[in-house]
Order: C-alpha cells, then structure tokens, then sequence
C-alpha cells in the first residue's frame, strides 16, 4: 500500500519535526512489513480488533525478523546503529491528513537484535502504566525487557484518552500506523491495521478517572438527590410563595404561575449533581472548589433574553452542593439580602411589564467552562402582573436612587448640574469632594444621573465633574472627561425615577 505523505507527514512534522521530501511513485511504495495486534492483556493472547474504552489496549507489532534488521532494511543500512526513531499515528484511514493521535519515541535499536516484537500501551490507567514502567517481577515475567520502556511510557495512552472522551456514544473505525524515522531520508511505513471502538457515558467516565488527568475527572461525594421533589425535578427551577431550603419536599407548594409579586417569589435549583462532579464528567474538574467556579443565571420574558447575572459558587457550594434556593422577590425584609443583585434584576424586569399574563424563564450555567457555558437547570413561571401589585414590589425592593449627599450640603450644585445635563430629571451626589493640589487646585466628585430611556426603560449613569478654585472658593462645575471606573447597578424601576 502506498504511504500518503500528507497525511502522516503532517503527523511527523508536528510530532517529531520531520519534513516530508516529495512523494514517491506508488510502485515505489513497498508494503509494511508488520502486523499490529490489539490485546487486553499484558502476554498478549487476548486480541481483538473491536475494542471499547472500558478496557487496557495494547499494541504488538509482529515482524517477519528482528526489529533492528527491520530498521535496517527499511533504510538500506548495514552498520548496527544503538538508537532509532518511531512514531505512531491514529487516524481514520491513510488518506486522512488529521489523524487525532501522533506520538513519537525512542528505541535502542541495538537491542533489538533478538526480538521481532515492538509493544507500546494505547490505552491504561496511570496506575497500570506506573506499574509497568517500573518493571516488577510479574511484569517481566510477562513482557519482554525492552517492553518495559515502550509501554511504560504512558504519553499516548494519554493522547488517545483526551480524544476518545470526546468520541461520540457508539462505534468509529480507525487505523493504527507504525512509521520508522530514519537519521536523513524518507520515513518508512512498516505497519498498519485497522480497528473499531466503541465509548458510552458509562465506560467515557471509567476512561477519564484511570486517565493521566485523573484529576480532571474526579467525582466527590456530594449532596446527592435526597427528597422526592428533588428526584421528580432534576435539571429544574422550581418555584414557590416560600423559601425552600434543602429538606423542602412539599410538591403542592410549588407554583407554575403567580398573581401577586408582593408576598414573596423564591426558586430552588435543582441539579443533578455538584458543579464540581457535572464538569468532572466533562473533564474539566481539576481544581473546582479550590476557588470561585463562576455561575450564569439568565431571566428571559417572552422568549427573549432580558438580563444575565454573573455569580459564583465557593467551596462547598461547588463541591457538594446539588440545590440551592434563590431569592427572587422578598416576602419578608430578613430575605431581602439573601441575593441581592438577583433580587434586584428580577424586580427590575417585573417592573417593566405590563398588565396581564407573561412567560418568565430562568436559566441557570456554569460560566465560561473551557470555553463554553454548561446550562444545569432551566425553569419557567408565568406572571399575572397586577400594576398596583408590580409598583408595590418594584418600590419596596427595586434598585433606588442614592441619597442626595453633596445636594444637600453644596447650595447651588442642583443647578449647576441641571446646567449640564438640561434633560436629565433626577441627580444625586452620594460621594464627597477629592481634592487635588498641584499646579492648580482642584475638586472632584462622582455624579449619578437618573433619567427613563427612549425604549420607555429607566436607566442610572455615572459621570465626574470637577470644580477649580476660584479664590476662596471653587468655580462652577463642569465635565473633565470620563468617569473613573466604578461598580453602579444601572437597572432603575421607573417606578423609583424621582423627577
């Protein structure tokens, strides 16, 4: 069979750095001389050619001579050279230009002078390739000397790992290649076979937590599933008139729908497991805990999103957590710091509404986890919004303007703003003067403006004004430039607009 430089010179140049020449003729082309074994077991009499991952694989290329005379011939040379290169790919057949394994490795060939056998490890846990490497009694009693180096290397098992826990639920086919890198010239193919394997969750979490990144998929112990609603609502956001904490399991206090905001609006989240063990299924476990693990919750209204709000677990709460309660409008003020900026945004968004029925949708997330946002539960509630009933709430619970501060204490700087900012209806000035001394004298202070949107929405800015000194005193104030950054909830109910 014809070797396709493409493919595996693509494979070699960024395995080993080796740039293919140009390709040859395909009569030139001769055929591998060896056959590849796939066994389960270390003296290499269980093979087979449909494998899974929820077992040991191991290669064994069978020459017709010894490996070193093998080498020799593959290159036209005489002398007995001590080392020489190999390379393994895995691919889905010879013309594919992206196989998904290309590991490469050293031989002392010299050695090999009296073996016709060439094994290296696909696929084991960390603990059985440990175990090799170091080359016990039961290990040599089983494998040739020169295995002990070749299979105890655990670099592709690793590769290989990495990318079948990507494989989708069932069977692919694949092809295995050995290739002999030469010191200069072209490399030589010198054998080849082909195999199938199978992955499912089950056998996908097996291969990840005997894997080299072990750590990435490590599962705790976690709260579990502990009371009937929790089990009936896994990947659920249930919702209530009370708070329910994590014994709750009364299913006739849920609610689908609500009339009135005003005696209190909570949820629970129901997860299927803890942030930490949902992404060790992923692999992407190692060090959650240790740390913030940032969480997305999204509110959409009527199928559109309206507002994210970024979170984080610690601790615990990542590590065993499988529920938790959210606070969404308070029933009573002891709640009402529970959650503060999702009490905030979601009074926000109810004050936005008009009358009648809506449909509300939460979506809970793991942010940002490589790379992408893993959704663990979703919930959806419809809101009969009553005006007397949204004003109440957004009034008692809604985000509020600051308080005057300078306003009150500075006559004149009402108007001074109003000069500024002729449309905007409301200001407050909650921060004190900074003075700055230097080539002039100065003073400045963060403004908040209040004012309703063109989209009918009300909104809060902050802008800095600055005031030089004029004698005794400080002149009129005017804009500098762009605010210093600072954290400001923007979302104001215009229910709270002061005019």
């Amino acid at each position: 069979m014809r070797l396709t430089y493409r493919m595996l010179g693509c494979a070699l140049a960024l395995t080993v750095g080796y740039h293919w020449a140009a390709p040859r003729d395909a009569s030139s082309a001769a055929s591998p001389v060896g056959k590849i074994k796939f066994c389960s077991d270390l003296k290499f009499s269980k093979c087979k050619t449909a494998l899974s991952a929820g077992e040991d694989i191991y290669l064994r290329v069978e020459f017709p001579s010894s490996v070193l005379k093998v080498f020799q011939d593959s290159f036209g040379e005489d002398k007995v050279r001590s080392t020489g290169k190999y390379a393994l790919a895995i691919a889905k057949n010879i013309e594919d230009e992206n196989p998904i394994v290309t590991s490469a490795g050293q031989l002392m060939i010299s050695r090999y002078k009296d073996q016709n056998t060439l094994d290296l490890t696909m696929q084991a846990s960390a603990a059985t390739i440990e175990k090799i490497a170091a080359g016990g009694d039961d290990i040599a009693k089983s494998i040739p000397f020169n295995s002990i180096t070749t299979m105890g290397n655990g670099g592709t098992s690793m590769l290989w790992s990495q990318k079948a826990m990507k494989f989708a639920d069932g069977r692919s086919d694949w092809e295995a290649f050995l290739i002999f890198i030469p010191e200069a010239g072209d490399p030589q193919l010198v054998a080849q076979a082909k195999f199938s394997y199978a992955i499912d969750k089950a056998s996908r979490k097996l291969l990840g937590a005997g894997s080299l990144e072990a750590a990435k998929y490590e599962q705790v112990a976690d709260d579990g599933i502990s009371t009937g609603v929790h089990k009936a609502n896994v990947g659920r956001i249930v919702f209530g008139g009370k708070k329910m904490k994590k014994d709750f399991d009364d299913k006739g206090a849920l609610q689908s729908s609500v009339k009135s905001l005003g005696a209190g609006l909570y949820a629970r989240v129901y997860m299927k497991a803890s942030a930490k063990n949902i992404l060790a299924e992923e692999g992407l476990g190692q060090g959650v805990g240790e740390g913030d693990t940032w969480t997305q919750l999204t509110i959409a209204v009527g199928g559109k999103i309206s507002r994210v709000i970024d979170d984080h677990l610690r601790g615990n709460e990542a590590l065993k957590f499988t529920s938790f309660s959210l606070t969404l409008v308070p029933g009573n003020p002891s709640d009402a710091e529970d959650m503060p900026s999702i009490t905030r945004k979601f009074v926000y968004l109810m004050s936005t509404l008009g009358k009648g029925k809506h449909k509300v949708t939460l979506s809970y997330a793991l942010k940002n986890i490589g790379g992408t946002d893993i959704v663990f539960a979703t919930g959806e509630l419809e809101v009969d919004i009553a005006i007397k009933d949204r004003d109440d709430v957004a009034r008692k619970w809604g985000n509020q303007l600051p308080g005057r501060g300078l306003l009150d204490s500075e006559k004149g700087l009402a108007k001074e703003l109003k000069a500024i900012w002729p449309k905007i209806p409301a200001f407050r000035a909650p921060w004190g003067w900074q003075v700055v001394a230097g080539a002039t004298v100065y003073r400045t202070t963060t403004v908040v403006s209040a004012y309703k949107q063109k989209n009918g929405e009300c909104t809060m800015d902050l802008s800095l004004i600055r005031q030089d000194q004029s004698g005794s005193g400080f002149g009129k104030a005017y804009l500098p430039g762009p605010v210093p950054p600072q954290t400001l909830d923007s979302d104001l109910p215009c229910q709270n607009l002061e005019k």
